[in-house]
């Protein structure tokens, strides 16, 4: 999980692994714009940056990732395209 592009939302569930959620258009955008201004996120999330340099995470809906903070008692919630894709880059 990465705290660079994080984003706090509340939801009324805690989702599963593999579930697909949407955090609406505005919270998307949020993030998205976080990737834009900053040209080492860029570099580091080029998988969702397309034509003209946009990012765009509107394939990010399945929760590949989910970690309790009990310091916090927040949940942090990961997206990607499907739950194949973090056993796929974890080494």
């Amino acid at each position: 999980m990465d705290m660079e592009i994080c984003h706090t939302i509340k939801m009324p569930y805690v989702p599963r692994i593999g579930d697909d959620i949407s955090i609406g258009h505005e919270n998307y955008s949020h993030l998205e714009r976080k990737i834009e201004g900053n040209e080492y996120l860029k570099e580091k999330y080029k998988r969702w940056i397309y034509g003209g340099g946009r990012c765009s995470f509107d394939d990010a809906m399945t929760v590949i990732e989910l970690v309790y903070r009990e310091s916090s008692k927040e949940i942090h919630v990961e997206l990607g395209e499907d739950i194949n894709e973090k056993k796929s880059r974890d080494y």
